[in-house]
């Protein structure tokens, strides 16, 4: 989170994201998690939490992953 957003996260104030974009992203994200928490880059703000309550959220990419998984999607790509 905090890139280049208007508001610190992805809103719905912001623009869309290239599918080849998204999936680099999603690649970083996953190497990231991959290599260890020392080199994660999520810092997820209370702020960043209004912000979404406020003005919306804009997902880069729609992920299906298993209801009864032990592992959150945003913790396995980073974001």
């Amino acid at each position: 989170a905090g890139e280049c957003y208007k508001h610190g996260v992805r809103t719905s104030h912001d623009s869309s994201v290239l599918p080849d974009v998204a999936l680099k992203k999603l690649r970083e994200g996953n190497e990231r998690f991959v290599k260890g928490p020392e080199t994660s880059v999520t810092n997820f703000k209370p702020e960043y939490i209004t912000a979404l309550a406020t003005h919306g959220q804009r997902p880069m990419a729609a992920i299906l992953g298993c209801a009864d998984s032990r592992a959150p999607i945003e913790i396995l790509f980073d974001q």
